[in-house]
């Protein structure tokens, strides 16, 4: 089945009890909806992720049983990951599971039969199953997502000329931090400043590396792949 066919199994509906709403995103063409703000972290990952080339909230129900009674569970997000990528082209699709450790700490007696059916479930579609909690999402990786996510979508409002200055520029030194990129570039203030938002964007949409890993800044250490 292609992945284009997936498509939510369950509506997310209004609750006092967790944050709900939707995401804008591009990758995918549509609002991927979500019942808690850690969902929402993720999702932002995944549609920030070069590597990713899909992914569908609350994509499948797996019945399964337990002690004697059929149970049904829906877990998170499907990802899939980009094939023409070497980084990511053996990644299996991901079947994915958004949980606080501490809630899995104090349900998991309740949560682990619903786990072990969708790692079953998982593994017959030649799928992984994955549980992803706050550790994962929660680092300077998406701080620096929601920031650059601003940058992504405004190819219109940015200089070709800027563009290519700032590139050519890198491609000569190879390496060097976003403070001394501008600094080579123009003296005039004015000038660095909105050559400023041009490299933000750049390093956005991937024409300009960095390790999103740490927190980003103007010392951050840039290049060209």
């Amino acid at each position: 089945m292609s992945n284009r066919l997936f498509k939510p199994v369950r509506q997310i509906l209004p609750s006092s009890r967790s944050i709900r709403g939707q995401l804008s995103s591009p990758k995918i063409g549509r609002t991927p909806q979500y019942e808690s703000a850690l969902e929402r972290d993720l999702l932002l990952l995944l549609d920030f992720d070069e590597r990713v080339e899909f992914f569908c909230e609350q994509p499948v129900t797996i019945e399964y049983e337990c002690k004697g009674t059929v149970r049904h569970y829906t877990p998170d997000v499907l990802v899939y990951y980009r094939a023409d990528l070497e980084v990511s082209k053996a990644i299996r699709p991901t079947l994915c599971e958004v949980k606080y450790r501490a809630d899995l700490r104090q349900n998991w007696a309740e949560l682990k039969p619903r786990f072990m059916a969708a790692l079953r479930y998982a593994d017959k579609q030649g799928w992984q199953f994955k549980l992803v909690t706050e550790r994962e999402i929660r680092t300077d990786y998406l701080t620096n997502v929601r920031f650059l996510r601003q940058y992504t979508g405004i190819h219109d409002q940015v200089r070709q000329s800027d563009q290519g200055l700032l590139m050519s520029l890198l491609r000569d030194i190879r390496l060097t931090t976003g403070e001394e990129l501008l600094l080579m570039a123009t003296s005039d203030r004015t000038k660095r400043a909105e050559l400023l938002y041009t490299l933000w964007h750049l390093v956005a949409v991937g024409l300009i590396y960095c390790d999103l890993t740490t927190e980003l800044s103007l010392q951050t250490e840039l290049w060209i792949p």
